[in-house]
């Protein structure tokens, strides 16, 4: 896609689908800004500039690590996202919240 007589670049995040946070949304923030939000079992596509960019999740205080990332004109990159809580990490929530906000969710 060309915008101003400048090719764009995008980002795709898919959400694979789990029980941990079904019913709420994640945040996705890009170089400190948020530019949308993704549910469970989304996939949904960020048009940005080429460049150099960090990418992370949230949800409430808790998120995923940054991830940076260089795209080259017209280039998609694209990204996974996930619960950290899965089959009896579950029990381990509460360590995430408080020793661990920014692994809470893992961002391949």
């Amino acid at each position: 896609m060309h915008i101003g007589g400048r090719e764009m670049s995008s980002i795709r995040i898919i959400r694979q689908p789990g029980y941990q946070d079904f019913l709420r949304a994640h945040v996705v923030m890009l170089d400190g800004k948020k530019i949308g939000k993704i549910r469970s079992g989304e996939s949904k596509d960020f048009l940005v500039p080429a460049g150099q960019h960090d990418l992370c999740l949230k949800i409430d205080f808790c998120g995923s690590k940054k991830s940076s990332f260089t795209l080259k004109d017209g280039e998609t990159r694209t990204f996974y996202v996930r619960s950290a809580l899965v089959g009896a990490k579950i029990c381990l929530s509460f360590f995430y919240l408080i020793f661990a906000p920014n692994s809470y969710l893992v961002l391949e």
